[in-house]
C-alpha cells in the first residue's frame, strides 16, 4: 500500500490519523503574546482551548510546513521503503507545496526506487479532508500510487468551499477585507460569504446583512447544487470554529430538505481557524460535475 501523508490544515484527529495510518505534518500555531509558545495544531493543545483564548482576545498566528519538516517526514517514510502520496493545503493558501516539491527533488536522487508524489488539492480544512477520505477508500481497495495521484489531482479541481465568519477582525488582519469593508460591517451587521476561486484561493463571494440571511445564502447555494448533483450529499462535510450550535441548525435545515445521513459535522484547526476566529461556519462539498 501506499503511504498517505496529510498537513494538520486537513483536521484529522489524533485517532483518526491512527486509524487510517496516516503520516501527519503538522502547521505552526504562535502565540503572539510569547513568540517562543510555539504549537503543533491539534497535537500539542486543544482546539477548543485556542478558540475560548481568541475570544478573551489573545492572537495567534500560523508557520507553514518548512523545507526540513518535509524532508524529515518524507525519508522517514522512504527509509521504510514505501511509495507515498502527499497532499498539501491549497496552494492558493500557502507555498508549502513549492517546499515539499524540492524535498522530494532533493531525495529522488538517495530513493531512486520509491515513487514520491506531492499534490496541491486546492482546498483547505474539511474540504481537504473530504479528498484525503476518499484516497484512503482508493488506497484500501488496493489502487496503484499512480491511480490515486490521477484521482487526487482531478478531485482538487472539484472541492467547494462556502463558509462565514462572526466577526470580521480577523479577516482584516490576515488582509482579506480593508478597513473600510470592516468598519461597515461591524456597524450594519454586515457578514461575507467566502468561497475558493479555482486554484484554491480565498474570495469574497458575496455580503450579506445578517447571521441568519448569509445562513440562508449559503444554503441556497448548496441546495441548488445538490439538486443538480444529489451525489453532492455524500461527499459532504459541515465544519466550524467553536460554532457547534449553528452547525447543527445547518445540518438540520439540510436535513429537512434532502437525506443528510451521510454528511459529518467537524471542527476545523486552528491552521485556518487562526485566520477566521471563532464562530466560523463553513460547508465543503465534492461536485465531480464541476
Amino acid at each position: 500500500m501506499t503511504k498517505i501523508i496529510i498537513d494538520s490544515a486537513s483536521d484529522f484527529t489524533q485517532e483518526e490519523i491512527k486509524e487510517f495510518n496516516l503520516e501527519p505534518l503538522y502547521v505552526s500555531v504562535i502565540d503572539t503574546d510569547d513568540i517562543e509558545s510555539i504549537y503543533r495544531d491539534g497535537l500539542d493543545i486543544k482546539t477548543s482551548e485556542i478558540y475560548k483564548n481568541m475570544r478573551n482576545g489573545k492572537i495567534y498566528k500560523t508557520s507553514q510546513i518548512n523545507l526540513n519538516q518535509y524532508l524529515e517526514c518524507f525519508e522517514k517514510v522512504c527509509k521504510e521503503g514505501e511509495d507515498f502520496i502527499y497532499i498539501c493545503l491549497s496552494y492558493g493558501l500557502t507555498t508549502a507545496w513549492d517546499s515539499s516539491c524540492m524535498a522530494i527533488q532533493m531525495l529522488k536522487e538517495k530513493y531512486p526506487n520509491i515513487k514520491m508524489v506531492s499534490i496541491n488539492s486546492k482546498s483547505m480544512t474539511i474540504g481537504e479532508q473530504l479528498i484525503v477520505r476518499e484516497i484512503i477508500k482508493m488506497n484500501n481497495e488496493g489502487k496503484s500510487i499512480e491511480e490515486l495521484e490521477e484521482r487526487t489531482k482531478f478531485l482538487a479541481g472539484k472541492v467547494n468551499h462556502l463558509f462565514t465568519v462572526e466577526d470580521l477582525e480577523y479577516l482584516y488582519r490576515g488582509g482579506r477585507i480593508s478597513k473600510a469593508i470592516k468598519a461597515v460591517g461591524q456597524v450594519l451587521n454586515i457578514k461575507p460569504l467566502l468561497a475558493n476561486d479555482e486554484n484554491g484561493a480565498l474570495i469574497l463571494k458575496d455580503k450579506v446583512r445578517g447571521e441568519a440571511k448569509v445562513y440562508k445564502k449559503i444554503l441556497n447555494l448548496y441546495f441548488d447544487d445538490v439538486r443538480r448533483n444529489p451525489d453532492i450529499l455524500k461527499h459532504t462535510i459541515i465544519g466550524h470554529t467553536d460554532n457547534l450550535a449553528n452547525a447543527q441548525k445547518l445540518y438540520e435545515m439540510i436535513n429537512e430538505e434532502f437525506d443528510a445521513k451521510d454528511i459529518a459535522i467537524r471542527e476545523i484547526g486552528t491552521a485556518i481557524g487562526a485566520h477566521v476566529g471563532p464562530g466560523c461556519l463553513a460547508i465543503a462539498y465534492i461536485d465531480e460535475t464541476k
